[in-house]
């Protein structure tokens, strides 16, 4: 390996072995390994011209040359990075769907003046004053220069690329990888791996070092590399319907994601591969189990190496009758040393914990434009003579690790505060740091949970200044005081003035929500408050009374609030429609957070409904709803209705647009239009998460009901809204379930459902997962407006209209009660088009909490 100098020097000889053999397929498009070569010439050419300014600077200076390359999943991103690299270039890989503002800090940190993306990309960099080349749209032009491998300039110290990983301060730092150093990766892993790799099929993003491990281990020894599309890398089918049509041998992917595709029904499409490689996580036990018990002819292996060290140093081959506590990290790979230090930098004895340092051919230069953390990071090796300059340094990993007695690894934890999720590595502090950045942000925390399937989340908490501008408070609620003044003044006499429609206007056309919806909407409304037989009730935003004209004369007493005098001078005017006497009902102007001469325990039931959204902020919800808890008696409850959902804000944006757009605008303009609105946004959205973590800081909340909205109509009140109680002082019962089902997973349908409940009427039953009707087609739209196939409005119109929309509506669970004899309790999935259905029977008392869900089981019925 003495004469290669470069990366590419190892594919030009593969080249030259294999020319006509596949060596990259992106869905229908393929590339020979000889076509390859000769477009990555061509681009390296075009690189190297004697007309590009940059380059002249190079060859004078022979400064490093740092070329961006911004492309989706494409042919053209394999040609980009090998023509980078033929150009003796460093690729710096930018993620098109990494936000707008961390590309942005990557293109100006690593100071590149050519970036290589695509022409539906380039709106992306319009504050980029460097040249821009597309390799769609120009690639007339570098077709032009010569197809043969152009003369090698680069040696084992060039650069290679720049990949960009977390940082503490908040803004990510990109690491140095020469030549050497990829060599040195690629070739251990070619003299390791005994199994022959035919194919690979390449999940990781081409800005996670893990890419490199496929890209040129493939493209190196004459396998063929599948580039699966953006919208296939998320759906676990979809990967083993490509794993299992193009016999991939060999992949790599985080452990996670592998456990997720052996529990799939069609596991068995996996048997192509040979090896399988899980990293960027702990890799748990119980996978090694479920692997060899789905796939025991594929050899599991456990990789470990950060991307300092070259993607990896240490590597583990699973075995099915492992008796290890913990699936070992391994030893080092070939020309590689692992030393596990003490705080002073002493090897600790075997079996002790310590820090995991790297020394060997994979360690890198260091961070790019960082000499400080470079040198705290990257520390003189003191176990090696100063004459061996290639070990010189050895990596600080910050992981903390023990030898076993059989010499592999044990990986025990993290020295700081930074995490591994999904396979990224993220410093806490850098999202402490972005958190800290708001203006109403005092202090904020971030720790990672991991829940029971071994996945992990991050948790932010927060504590906010008191400092709030209370001015500018006060004056946004000024404004909806005006506002509303100015919509209930035209309240004219109407048919019914129980059912006063003023305002209630649609999205989709400003036009009004149809009356007949309205009344379905208020009927609904006014029924899930009575079901907690109210009898002091205080209502916040009583607006035109809808709610208290058909709640008042149950109640021994309802004060209706609102800010605007017109509204309660509208229901003064009709309260003689309603059977009450003037005792029973009572107004006063203010607003909601104003409780002055309200009593505390001086009601059972306060009522919020469809107000939120007009808040000025969380901190004002946060503070009506305290003094509202306050206000209940001995035990009631807090109605908070008609609340936006937060986690369906881009769902609904979405829908909107699209229903405005004209048929000729594209796709990335539509984009555009979607974001901007999210951005945009003025009303308050709240995620149903706030109203559980409530149960923390107001302690009176025995229990959260979070209750998707009833009714047969599919408007966006029924679609993008929801209701909740909160429930005070009140006996509370957490149901485990005796069936816990899946919907997909056991075949389920509505009578096999109603079944099960009627054959076990005193147990428990939880049915997860359960298809949507109101928000399948919306789902579906977020995942159509990212097909590449798709050009402008009016195709994605006729997709949309051609879906086939299968799912139960939640009102047909409700009206199931009364034959059932017990309650039906329908909330949100984490699937956004999906619902959970719990079955309380009737001999189980006390209000329920679903915060905690059961396992499914498989179980048919």
């Amino acid at each position: 390996m003495s004469h290669i100098s470069s990366i590419h020097q190892l594919f030009e000889k593969q080249v030259a072995k294999t020319p006509e053999a596949i060596a990259v397929v992106f869905g229908q498009d393929q590339l020979t390994y000889q076509e390859l070569d000769q477009k990555a010439n061509q681009l390296a050419d075009y690189l190297r011209s004697e007309q590009r300014k940059v380059y002249s600077i190079y060859q004078t200076t022979k400064s490093e040359f740092l070329v961006g390359i911004c492309v989706e999943r494409s042919l053209e991103m394999i040609v980009g990075i090998l023509g980078i690299l033929k150009a003796s270039g460093a690729y710096v890989p930018l993620d098109p769907s990494y936000p707008l503002e961390r590309l942005s800090y990557m293109i100006g940190d690593s100071r590149i003046k050519i970036l290589l993306t695509q022409k539906k990309l380039v709106n992306n960099f319009l504050e980029y004053d460097g040249e821009i080349i597309c390799l769609d749209t120009d690639w007339k032009n570098i077709e032009c220069q010569k197809a043969e491998n152009i003369v090698n300039i680069t040696t084992s110290e060039t650069l290679a690329y720049i990949i960009y990983t977390s940082g503490s301060t908040g803004k990510p730092k990109g690491v140095m990888v020469t030549h050497g150093n990829l060599i040195h990766s690629t070739q251990a892993r070619i003299n390791y791996y005994q199994e022959s790799l035919n194919s690979y099929l390449l999940l990781s993003s081409f800005g996670f070092d893990s890419s490199v491990a496929g890209i040129f281990w493939t493209l190196c020894v004459g396998g063929k590399l599948l580039l699966p599309s953006s919208n296939f890398q998320t759906n676990p089918l979809d990967i083993i319907d490509l794993i299992s049509q193009h016999n991939i041998s060999h992949l790599l992917c985080l452990p996670s994601l592998w456990k997720l595709l052996l529990t799939q029904d069609d596991s068995h499409k996996l048997a192509s591969l040979q090896v399988v490689i899980v990293a960027g996580e702990v890799c748990p036990l119980d996978l090694v189990t479920l692997h060899y018990n789905n796939l025991s002819n594929t050899s599991l292996y456990n990789e470990y190496g950060p991307t300092e060290a070259t993607v990896w140093s240490t590597v583990y081959q699973c075995q099915s009758e492992d008796s290890y506590a913990k699936v070992p990290i391994g030893r080092a790979i070939s020309n590689s040393q692992i030393y596990i230090l003490d705080s002073d930098f002493k090897p600790v004895s075997m079996g002790s914990i310590g820090e995991i340092c790297i020394g060997g051919l994979g360690i890198t230069k260091g961070y790019l434009h960082r000499p400080e953390l470079t040198r705290e990071k990257f520390i003189v090796n003191p176990f090696v003579g100063s004459q061996n300059k290639t070990q010189e340094f050895i990596y600080k990993t910050g992981d903390l690790a023990k030898y076993l007695p059989d010499g592999n690894i044990e990986f025990i934890d993290r020295v700081d505060n930074q995490v591994k999720i999904r396979g990224f590595r993220l410093e806490l502090g850098e999202i402490e740091a972005v958190l800290s950045q708001h203006p109403q942000v005092n202090q904020v925390a971030i720790i990672a949970l991991t829940e029971d399937l071994g996945d992990k989340r991050l948790v932010a908490y927060v504590v906010p200044k008191n400092d709030i501008d209370e001015e500018v408070q006060k004056e946004q609620v000024a404004q909806w005081q005006e506002v509303d003044n100015a919509i209930y003044s035209q309240s004219n006499d109407v048919g019914d003035p129980t059912l006063n429609l003023i305002g209630w206007n649609n999205s989709y056309d400003g036009k009004a929500i149809p009356e007949a919806e309205m009344q379905d909407w208020v009927k609904q409304t006014s029924d899930r408050i009575l079901s907690q037989n109210p009898q002091r009730v205080l209502e916040l935003g009583c607006g035109t009374g809808m709610l208290l004209f058909r709640i008042g004369p149950v109640c021994d007493l309802y004060l209706g609030t609102d800010i605007s005098q017109e509204a309660l001078d509208y229901i003064d005017r009709h309260l003689n429609a309603i059977k009450c006497d003037q005792n029973q009902v009572k107004l006063s102007q203010r607003e909601a957070s104003n409780f002055s001469g309200i009593e505390n325990h001086s009601f059972n039931g306060v009522v919020i409904n469809s107000v939120t959204q007009h808040f000025p902020s969380g901190d004002y919800l946060f503070e009506v709803l305290e003094k509202a808890v306050n206000v209940i008696s001995d035990s009631g409850f807090v109605f908070v209705g008609d609340i936006r959902n937060r986690d369906l804000l881009e769902v609904f944006h979405t829908s909107v647009q699209l229903h405005q757009a004209d048929d000729n605008l594209s796709i990335e303009q539509l984009r555009q239009r979607i974001q901007t609105r999210i951005r945009n946004e003025e009303d308050l959205v709240i995620s149903p998460d706030f109203f559980l973590a409530l149960q923390e800081c107001l302690p009176k909340i025995s229990c959260v009901e979070i209750q998707l909205k009833r009714g047969r109509y599919h408007n966006e009140l029924s679609k993008f809204r929801y209701d909740v109680f909160l429930h005070v002082n009140q006996n509370n019962v957490i149901l485990n379930p005796t069936y816990c089902l899946d919907w997909q997973q056991n075949s389920l349908d509505f009578q096999s459902v109603k079944k099960l409940i009627l054959d076990n009427k005193n147990e428990v039953i939880e049915i997860k997962n359960i298809p949507n009707p109101r928000l399948i087609k919306e789902i579906y739209l977020l995942d159509l407006i990212t097909d590449k196939s798709i050009e402008n409005v009016q195709e994605l119109r006729k997709k949309i209209e051609s879906i086939e929309v299968k799912g139960i509506e939640p009102e047909d669970w409700w009206n199931l009660e009364i034959e059932v004899d017990g309650k039906i309790i329908i909330h949100w999935s984490e699937l956004k088009a999906c619902y959970h259905l719990t079955f309380k029977p009737k001999n189980i008392g006390g209000k329920t909490n679903l915060q905690q869900h059961g396992k499914i089981q498989n179980l048919s019925y």
